[in-house]
């Protein structure tokens, strides 16, 4: 009875123990199909990371190339608008150098006319002067013949008073003869006792008597005829000497006149050359005023080439900030992608690690170089404490050793409760709670 009643339990124990295997056989199916499912997840989404990272990485590239471009086309704008407004400068110094030009050329002109008009007035002076000197040169010329005719008649008039003076001296001498002739005749007379006074005289002494008294009427006759040609002698001098003076003072102004013609001679061929000189300029200030033109209109269309090169170049800029900008939200959107598939690696690798860990006890402990999956795993502790590393993952546990802190650990295993297997620098292995530290990294690597 006993050996049948412990063969009944030989034998519910080999089903239980049958039981159990089936059960764990079939469990571990589970698990081992669960973490197929989960490695081809993984795996899809180590691809899609990977395709999303190399796709990141071109829109990346695009974006440094849009970049380059943009930073290129602003500083070809920059230039050229460096360039536009040192020709804006230049033409406006033309455009002031224009018009100072252009004001000379006018104040030269206005300089041409006023000469040109004080030009005429000399000429206007000139020719009077001529006319007035040719008027002193005739008045002078009539001067000189009436002084001539006047020197002429005064020396016939003193020709005649010469004559005049030689008969009045044959008259004198004559008149003496005669009253020398009475004397004698009254001193015969005296010695004739007279008889009558009334008595006839003899005819020659009548005669002489007659001819003297005719002399001395002719004597008297020629000093009154000499006194008058003295006073027309003196009056003829005093016109010589006012001619003369005349004379001297046309010949005055003949030599103002003609000292004043020559100056104005010499202004009129002063300002003759000036005017020349005044011509040239104008003609130099025309030819460079019109080569500023010639220079601002080359200026105007290059400007306005630079401007239409502006607005292409304004035009690229927008075209590239749009298309940096869409650039910029496609890498946004790549940027949202790759982080929610680093969130769902993440969580696989977590999943993962759980899984594996619940399923396989010991296996990260147990992996090699060769195992199809190798997980790596880095627990960092805390700086605040150098925690207890425990011979098994309890707290009742030994503890062997303690760990580094702000100290980085490859984890060896995880425990069904969490605990951390790590090793410590004397080569010693232990187990870490899971709240002195944080896991840093997962890699997997995958054979």
């Amino acid at each position: 009875m006993k050996r049948g009643f412990r063969h009944i339990i030989t034998l519910m124990t080999a089903l239980l123990a049958i039981v159990f295997c089936v059960l764990f056989i079939t469990g571990h199916l589970r698990d081992t199909a669960r973490i197929q499912d989960l490695l081809a997840d993984l795996q899809d989404s180590g691809t899609r990371t990977a395709l999303l990272q190399s796709d990141l990485a071109e829109r990346d590239e695009q974006i440094e190339t849009l970049r380059s471009e943009l930073s290129s086309v602003q500083s070809r704008f920059q230039q050229i608008m460096t360039e536009k407004e040192a020709d804006d400068r230049t033409i406006r110094t033309q455009q002031t150098s224009l018009d100072e030009k252009k004001q000379q050329v006018t104040a030269l002109s206005g300089e041409k006319e006023e000469q040109e008009r004080q030009l005429s007035a000399l000429s206007a002076e000139v020719n009077e002067k001529d006319r007035d000197l040719l008027q002193l040169r005739t008045m002078l010329d009539e001067k000189n013949t009436e002084l001539d005719n006047l020197k002429l008649d005064n020396q016939t008039k003193s020709n005649q008073i010469a004559d005049l003076n030689a008969r009045l001296n044959l008259l004198t001498a004559e008149l003496s003869d005669s009253e020398s002739d009475r004397a004698e005749t009254a001193s015969s007379d005296m010695e004739i006792p007279r008889s009558d006074s009334s008595a006839p005289l003899p005819p020659d002494t009548a005669a002489l008597e007659e001819e003297i008294d005719s002399l001395s009427v002719q004597l008297s006759e020629k000093e009154v005829s000499i006194t008058a040609l003295n006073k027309a002698l003196q009056d003829r001098d005093a016109q010589i000497s006012v001619l003369q003076a005349e004379l001297s003072e046309k010949n005055s102004q003949l030599e103002e006149i003609t000292n004043s013609h020559a100056d104005v001679s010499a202004r009129l061929q002063s300002l003759t050359a000036e005017s020349l000189d005044r011509d040239k300029q104008i003609e130099d200030l025309q030819r460079d005023l019109s080569k500023k033109e010639t220079q601002i209109q080359l200026h105007a269309d290059a400007l306005a080439e630079k401007e239409q090169a502006i607005g292409q170049l304004k035009q690229q800029i927008s075209n590239l900030t749009e298309e940096h900008s869409k650039t910029l939200l496609d890498n946004q959107a790549l940027e949202a992608s790759r982080a929610d598939a680093e969130s769902q690696l993440e969580s696989l690798k977590k999943l993962f690690i759980e899984t594996l860990s619940s399923s396989n006890p010991g296996m990260l402990a147990n992996q090699t170089d060769t195992s199809p999956i190798r997980v790596i795993q880095r627990f960092r502790i805390t700086e605040k404490e150098n925690p207890n590393v425990h011979k098994s993952p309890a707290f009742g546990s030994r503890v062997i050793g303690h760990a580094k802190a702000s100290m980085e650990y490859t984890v060896l295993d995880i425990s069904s409760n969490g605990w951390y297997m790590i090793q410590l620098d004397n080569g010693r292995t232990g187990w870490v709670h899971p709240a002195v530290g944080s896991l840093t990294d997962i890699q997997f690597s995958f054979n």
